[in-house]
């Protein structure tokens, strides 16, 4: 039995992995809000409290069997809010570490808790982004909350280091055609300099399908990636 567990699984990126790992008859559990499928498993990772609850509980059932594989992407974000920092309010700050940043630690110390010790290959993808290392103009909080999502999968990987069977990494996908690049479009430029850029992104062909992203994370999954590595996707070539 092969086990597939991804956040923000209800569109985009996330979406296409939960389609294609589907389809490939491993066992989904997708966490969102706004699901609908026989994967879903509701889950607000705006709220800290409920959020855990329902990961443990889950995490918990799911751990009474075995697996041969197991898979973990932490994929949920958000980019709000947009604009510079004194211009949005403290609640939205605290929401945007909330989703981006808290629930990938969440999610993953209780992955640990529950699947570390299966005699499984495993695999825990956290999703980051070019951000994490350029900062852009309206874009504190996401820039910050990817970097810190960079060094805590750094982290996470000596800790498990000598657990031969988990491998876990970062990896950045590139820009995507999904709603939140329409999001980066629809921004004005006294909120974010950069819009222009990325609305030639869109013009000129050059963002990349939700499912080419995912199969190309899959590609790299089989590829025997290095655990504690930051990858970028625009380095996996399909054939």
């Amino acid at each position: 039995m092969k086990l597939a567990i991804i956040t923000g699984g209800s569109k985009g990126l996330g979406k296409a992995l939960v389609d294609i790992y589907a389809n490939a008859h491993w066992q989904v559990v997708e966490f969102s809000r706004s699901g609908n499928s026989q994967n879903h498993q509701t889950c607000d990772f705006s709220e800290p409290d409920s959020c855990t609850d329902t990961l443990n509980k889950t995490f918990k059932q799911l751990s009474n069997n075995c697996y041969s594989e197991i898979v973990l992407i932490n994929n949920v974000g958000t980019l709000a809010p947009v604009g510079p920092l004194e211009s949005t309010q403290p609640q939205d700050w605290q929401q945007n570490i909330q989703i981006n940043l808290n629930a990938c630690v969440t999610t993953t110390g209780l992955f640990l808790k529950y699947f570390s010790k299966q005699d499984a290959n495993i695999k825990i993808a956290n999703i980051s982004s070019g951000a994490a290392v350029k900062p852009f103009y309206g874009w504190s909080l996401y820039c910050a909350t990817k970097s810190a999502i960079e060094t805590f999968t750094s982290c996470i990987a000596l800790e498990t280091q000598n657990n031969k069977n988990l491998s876990i990494m970062t990896i950045r996908p590139g820009v995507i055609d999904t709603q939140m690049q329409q999001t980066i479009r629809d921004q004005d430029e006294a909120n974010f300099t950069d819009v222009a850029h990325f609305n030639a992104l869109k013009t000129d062909n050059k963002l990349q399908t939700p499912t080419i992203a995912a199969k190309k994370i899959i590609k790299l999954f089989s590829q025997s990636p290095l655990s504690g590595q930051v990858y970028d996707l625009n380095e996996v070539i399909l054939k």
